[in-house]
Parts: structure tokens; C-alpha cells; sequence
């Protein structure tokens, strides 16, 4: 019973496999075959952008600090006791030019300009001495030598005397002795005048002395007064009222405020790129220097100072391999420009002092028919994606210069190709695209233009 039972279930389950089989074979034989399409290449969608060009500033920016371009150190010439502090004499005071700044005790340096006036004048009176004594001497020469032809001729009268024999010898005796003590006489006054002369020069050479001695004491009576030489600022006082200072002690720090320097430090491949560099490097006409705006935002408000670039810095930096540039200013009213929505009128303008950090825009070449693309649109190996016929070109561009977000083009572009601006994943060269829209400029309406800051 078990066994027929066991056979029929077996039966039944092989019946259910020839059934399936059959169904299969007739679906397969009876079924359609599906119609066959040709896969058709839809193409990858990119945006694309026009290529433009145009002339442009290529300004180089940078930063830099404040710095004084001549600093001064006050020093005193003399010795003595601080007297007189001029009150502007404080850190950050402002001096003018022939302030007075110092005044050490000037008496002592008086009495020795008295001293040396009176060896002038002493000397200058023994020189008028010697005018009077020479026009004496002179008179008494002349009346000398009268008095000896008035004795040669009582001599002569007397020995004619003498040998007529109505003379004496007593006579002519006299007569010579008169004549020998008026020759006598003369010669004494020959001999002081000339003598004179020396006795003269030696009286000019104590004369010059004096007056050499009165300058220095002169001088060292002004010297006594230490004033500002130029417009200065105060950078710190080194002494006190009542102090005694030498020759050579320092009494303060001071810097021209007409004229202030900013040093920049540019990347030696943005260096070349500064308008007129060769008239700084041959230290050309200063009318032919390149311009410089320095600037910085405080409040919301934006500070703007005109300056112009001086002379190149010594050295290049061999740590950041950057060059030196040095901006002058000396105009130090600001143009101030909003920045953000702000109520009232513009705050006071930062100082324009040592310390104040600005960043730089020194005027760069004009370049003309210069290409500037997005910085992003530049792959690592230098190339661009142009969309050409609808069709990728990977296109290898050569760099002029690559500056903030923008790379300016100097060889592989035209100008109306269209660059791709989306991203292209697995870039392979020709492979096939739809450009979405109208191309784009690259920087907006402001164009190339705007481009170059």
C-alpha cells in the first residue's frame, strides 16, 4: 500500500518537469524577436565661455609697513647741565624746523666768548699801535735826516774854516760830533721801521688766533641750543631737566615726518611685470616712476594714499627670493570710500605713521590683446578644455601670468573659441558634447577690463 503510493507521488512530480519542458520549448519557438536599435551617442552637456581679449594694466600687488625714511638721533655737542626741555619734546610730539629742543647752561660758554672778545680787541688795539708808532717813527726819521744835512753842512762850513785859517779845530771837532750823532740818530729810526713789519705780522697772527678762539667760543655758545634741523616726530626723549650731559651723550630720537617709506616685497615673478622697471634700475627721471596706491579698510571704510615707487631695495631676499620695491609718500590726506552700508559721516583716517600695515597696487605694463581666463579653467598640466565642432580639444595654452583668481593666456587661444567652464570628468580628446546655452563671459559684464586689480 505504502509502496504504490510512494510511486504515484513520483509519477505525479515527473508529469509537472514534461509539462514545464514543453510550455518552455513552445515559448522559445513561438516568441518575437525584439527590434534592434542603434545606440545613438548623446554627447556630454558643458557650459561653455567666449574667449575676449583686450589691453590691460598688469598691476602688481604686495604689502608693506610704514617706515620713516630719515630718522635723526639728537646728540649734544657740549658739556653742562639740561636747562631748558621744549615741551613738544615727548614721545609722538611734533617739532618744527629751528624748534628749540635743548638748552644746556649757556654762562659758562659766555664768559668764554667775553674772554676771546677782549684778546681780539686787545690784539686789534696793538695793531693800531703800531700804525701810530710807524707814522712816529716815519716823522722822526724824516726830521733825523734833515738835522744831518743841516750838521754836514755846519761841518763842511767849518773845515773850509779850518784850512782859510780862521777856523779851530774845537770847531770842527763840534761840528763832527753833531753830525755823526744826527747820522746816529737816523739810523735808530731806520732800524725800528724796519723792524716794524715783523713786529706787525706777529700783532695780525695774534689778531687771527683771537678771532679763531672767539669763532670756537661762539660756536660752542651755540651749541648750547640743540634745535630740530627739519619737521619731525618725537620717537622718544633720552634726558631730563637738570641733567648733566657730556659731548656725545644722546638727549632723543626724532623722524622727518615730510616724507614717509613703505618696502614691498614682490615675487621676482611679478617683479618684471612693474611698469618702468627700467627706469628704476638706471634711477631714470623721477616723472617716469611708477605710481603706487596704498590702502586699507577700517570700519567698513576703505583709506587710500597716492605714492610712487622710489628705487629698488639693495638685495633680493634670498630666504623668499622676492624683490625689494620702496614706495615714497608724502601726501598724507586719504581718499576715503564706503565699503559696507554704514550710517554717519567717515571716521578719522588711520595715521599715516611708522607701524601702519598697507597693502600695496603698484602700477604694472600695459599689455594689449591679452587673454584672461578663471584660474579654475586651467588644468595642472597647463591645458584647457575647448569645445570645437562639438567636439573636446584638450588644449595646451602657454601662461603669461597667473594672478589672484585669474590666469592671463599668452599662446593657444583665439579670440571667440569657446572654453569649457563646467566640470568635464574623464576628459578624453574628441569626445563628444552639447554645449547648455549661450556662452558666457568670462568675467561678467565688467569684462577683461575689470580683470586686471
Amino acid at each position: 500500500m505504502l509502496l504504490r503510493k510512494s510511486l504515484g507521488q513520483i509519477a505525479f512530480i515527473v508529469l509537472l518537469f514534461v509539462v514545464a519542458a514543453a510550455v518552455f520549448l513552445w515559448l522559445k519557438v513561438t516568441k518575437e524577436e525584439p527590434e534592434r536599435q542603434e545606440r545613438r551617442e548623446e554627447g556630454l552637456l558643458v557650459e561653455v565661455m567666449s574667449v575676449e581679449a583686450g589691453s590691460l594694466s598688469m598691476d602688481v600687488t604686495g604689502n608693506g609697513t610704514v617706515r620713516a625714511k630719515q630718522y635723526l638721533q639728537l646728540v649734544s655737542e657740549v658739556a653742562g647741565v639740561v636747562v631748558f626741555l621744549a615741551p613738544d619734546l615727548v614721545q609722538g610730539g611734533r617739532v618744527e624746523e629751528g624748534q628749540v629742543l635743548v638748552r644746556v647752561d649757556p654762562e659758562p660758554f659766555a664768559l668764554v666768548v667775553e674772554r676771546a672778545q677782549a684778546h681780539v680787541d686787545q690784539a686789534r688795539t696793538e695793531l693800531r699801535s703800531l700804525e701810530r708808532e710807524k707814522g712816529n717813527l716815519e716823522e722822526s726819521l724824516k726830521i733825523a735826516r734833515q738835522s744831518v744835512a743841516v750838521a754836514r753842512r755846519a761841518f763842511d762850513r767849518a773845515c773850509e774854516l779850518l784850512r782859510g785859517g780862521s777856523g779851530t779845530d774845537a770847531a770842527q771837532d763840534q761840528a763832527e760830533a753833531a753830525l755823526l750823532t744826527g747820522q746816529a740818530t737816523a739810523r735808530v729810526f731806520e732800524n725800528q721801521l724796519t723792524l716794524l713789519p715783523e713786529r706787525r705780522a706777529a700783532a695780525e697772527e695774534g689778531l687771527r688766533q683771537a678771532e679763531v678762539l672767539l669763532k670756537e667760543a661762539g660756536l660752542k655758545l651755540e651749541d648750547t641750543e640743540i634745535q630740530a634741523p627739519y619737521g619731525a616726530r618725537v620717537v622718544e626723549r633720552l634726558i631730563a631737566a637738570g641733567q648733566y650731559v657730556s659731548p656725545g651723550t644722546a638727549l632723543a630720537r626724532l623722524y622727518d615726518n615730510s616724507v614717509m617709506e613703505v618696502s614691498v616685497r614682490v615675487p621676482l615673478d611679478d617683479l618684471v611685470w612693474v611698469a618702468n622697471l627700467e627706469a628704476l634700475i638706471e634711477e631714470a627721471d623721477p616723472q617716469d616712476l611708477p605710481q603706487a596706491i596704498l590702502r586699507t579698510e577700517v570700519g567698513g571704510w576703505a583709506f587710500r594714499w597716492q605714492g610712487r615707487i622710489a628705487r629698488l631695495d639693495s638685495e633680493i631676499d634670498r630666504a623668499t627670493r622676492t624683490g625689494g620695491l620702496i614706495v615714497e609718500v608724502d601726501d598724507f590726506e586719504p581718499e576715503v570710500v564706503r565699503i559696507e552700508r554704514r550710517t554717519g559721516a567717515a571716521p578719522y583716517a588711520p595715521p599715516f605713521v611708522p607701524g601702519l600695515f598697507l597693502e600695496v597696487e603698484i602700477e604694472g605694463r600695459q599689455v594689449d590683446d591679452v587673454i584672461a581666463l578663471p584660474r579654475g579653467l586651467v588644468d595642472q598640466n597647463g591645458r584647457v578644455y575647448v569645445a570645437v565642432d562639438g567636439r573636446l580639444d584638450i588644449r595646451p595654452v602657454s601662461i603669461m601670468r597667473t594672478m589672484g583668481d585669474r590666469v592671463y593666456i599668452g599662446e593657444g587661444l583665439k579670440v571667440g573659441e569657446w572654453v569649457i567652464s563646467s566640470p568635464v570628468p574623464m576628459p578624453v580628446d574628441g569626445m563628444k558634447l552639447r554645449v547648455v546655452g549661450e556662452p558666457a563671459r568670462a568675467f561678467g559684464e565688467e569684462g577683461l577690463e575689470g580683470s586686471g586689480s
